[in-house]
């Protein structure tokens, strides 16, 4: 696995025009505005389905937090499919804590 891409605009992953590029630029959207941190994306896959998000936002919430209050956010927009995204804190040597957006 190689999470080295940290995009600072989300047009940055839209560029890259993987499936779910839409669903992680809006996660990387509310991450940023939110914590004030970017996303982490591995480019050597074929979509953007695996999100790592800074441990330094991990001291502020918990992934079932950033899971509803992303939920939340992104409802009205009813084309991306955000449940299908699989989040996790980026450890870097160590396996991230997983959080999938299946509504409870």
């Amino acid at each position: 696995m190689a999470f080295n891409f940290r995009p600072t605009k989300s047009q940055q992953i839209l560029n890259k025009k993987k499936p779910l590029a839409e669903e992680a630029a809006a996660v990387h959207e509310y991450v940023m505005s939110s914590y004030g941190v970017g996303i982490i994306l591995d480019p050597t896959k074929n979509n953007f389905k695996e999100i790592k998000i800074p441990r330094l936002v991990e001291q502020q919430i918990n992934l079932a937090g950033i899971k509803k209050a992303l939920i939340s956010a992104l409802i009205p927009i009813e084309l991306l499919d955000i449940k299908t995204i699989d989040m996790g804190f980026d450890y870097s040597d160590h396996q991230p804590v997983r959080a999938s957006f299946k509504l409870l």
